[in-house]
């Protein structure tokens, strides 16, 4: 084949050709799609209006009122093409049940928007009294008469105000008092669980605050007294889930689709949504706070045993001294159990006698709670602390803690953790001369 100057121009003649033919079948494949996106447009919300009062006339008002834009991607609704009513029969089962089931979706995505907002402006009513600074959490107030009554009945997912509250109820402290009266009862009942019949002849509310007593939670292995348990700050941010895994109807929302097949003339049974029927749902994640019957709430029986040891060593009855009585005594104690590896150091006075010293490690009561969980829980019931008494070894204490502690925070919290307790210091101290 010959490549001169007269088959080059044809070649391009023909290329040129080729692409006027094809930029313009993309011009016209362009415009054919604009024209059937216009005619959709125009089409399937008069189509989409037609489903609607077909679901109307079976009664389903709700859900085809309720019918959420992504209801216009189901096959019965997207087809470019005019509504037939011979059209309604094949697809009625499927456009019912269709539309419910993104009816549910969309109004179980908003009821936990609306009980959030519902919980934030009863915790603004419940602030306007003056109640104690330990109480339960907004939560369990909901979860009682009137106030769950009130937030059933809001339909619409009106924002409720101060009124709404106040025409109610007027009085919140007998709530209060309620609660703390039967969390009380509920954690002396753990209490006398673990004492011995000796002991649990005197086990009243007192016995609560003694100084030998200690809860945990089921989220930390922390030793909490009370009161501090009921405002413990796991059981007000977590909570114990034991419900039974989800079953196949409950992911169907309750559809029953065995009461409707094929080619019956009786509608679905479809289950009712409301705030009534999802409360179980919206409340289980809220469970929280210290009350009566509370699984995540236990009695620590490892710590309540070492701080009785501890406060025998001082002196006390740990079933009789209180939390705070123990803490106003500044008591500085000993562990014995360390000092034993610490080699001994001796020392030549200014007056030419030899003085051996050894190193102590000494700390309060509640840091030696700690300190006796975490290095000596395993070793056996004998008492391993000593308390100190020398006036010269405390001010070395209190100085080391505040070198160790170097900003010390004034404000007494309800919720102060056993981490807050000074530091465990070591000291130098005498223990014989020569």
């Amino acid at each position: 084949m010959k490549h001169g100057p007269k088959a080059m121009l044809v070649h391009i003649f023909y290329l040129t050709q080729w692409f006027s033919m094809n930029f313009q079948l993309l011009g016209r494949t362009s415009e054919f799609r604009t024209l059937m996106r216009i005619e959709r447009q125009t089409i399937l919300p008069r189509r989409l209006a037609a489903i609607r009062e077909k679901l109307s006339q079976e009664g389903y008002s709700r859900i085809a009122n309720h019918a959420p834009h992504t209801f216009w991607k189901t096959p019965p609704v997207f087809i470019n093409r005019e509504w037939r009513d011979y059209e309604w029969p094949p697809i009625r089962t499927k456009c019912i049940l269709s539309s419910y089931h993104l009816y549910v979706a969309d109004r179980k995505r908003d009821f936990p928007l609306a009980f959030a907002r519902y919980l934030n402006n009863l915790e603004a009513f419940i602030n306007s009294f003056a109640l104690p600074e330990i109480r339960p959490p907004t939560i369990y107030f909901a979860s009682l008469e009137p106030f769950a009554s009130i937030i059933k009945e809001t339909e619409g997912f009106r924002v409720l105000i101060d009124t709404d509250f106040r025409k109610r109820i007027q009085d919140l402290q007998s709530i209060v008092n309620k609660w703390r009266e039967t969390t009380d009862e509920y954690l002396l009942g753990l209490v006398r669980e673990s004492l011995d019949e000796s002991a649990e002849e005197s086990a009243d509310q007192g016995l609560l605050s003694c100084a030998g007593v200690f809860f945990k939670c089921g989220f930390c292995n922390e030793p909490v007294s009370y009161p501090r348990i009921l405002v413990h700050k796991c059981l007000r941010s977590k909570v114990v889930d034991n419900s039974a895994p989800a079953t196949s109807l409950d992911c169907d929302n309750g559809v029953k689709l065995v009461d409707f097949e094929a080619g019956e003339d009786r509608p679905p049974k479809l289950k009712a949504v409301s705030m009534v029927t999802e409360w179980e749902d919206l409340t289980k994640p809220y469970r929280m706070g210290a009350h009566a019957g509370n699984e995540a709430i236990f009695f620590d029986t490892n710590a309540s045993r070492i701080a009785r040891k501890i406060i025998l060593a001082t002196g006390d009855d740990p079933l009789k001294i209180t939390q705070e009585e123990m803490s106003a005594k500044n008591i500085r104690l000993e562990c014995l159990q360390c000092g034993q590896g610490i080699p001994k150091r001796k020392r030549t006075l200014a007056s030419g006698t030899r003085a051996t010293y050894r190193t102590a490690l000494c700390m309060n009561w509640t840091r030696a709670i700690l300190h006796e969980l975490e290095n000596h829980a395993n070793e056996g019931t004998t008492n391993r602390w000593r308390q100190v008494d020398s006036r010269k070894d405390l001010d070395s204490i209190h100085n080391e803690e505040a070198k160790a502690t170097k900003v010390k925070n004034s404000v007494i919290n309800l919720d102060t953790s056993l981490q807050d307790a000074p530091q465990i210091v070591q000291i130098s101290t005498r223990s014989n001369r020569r």
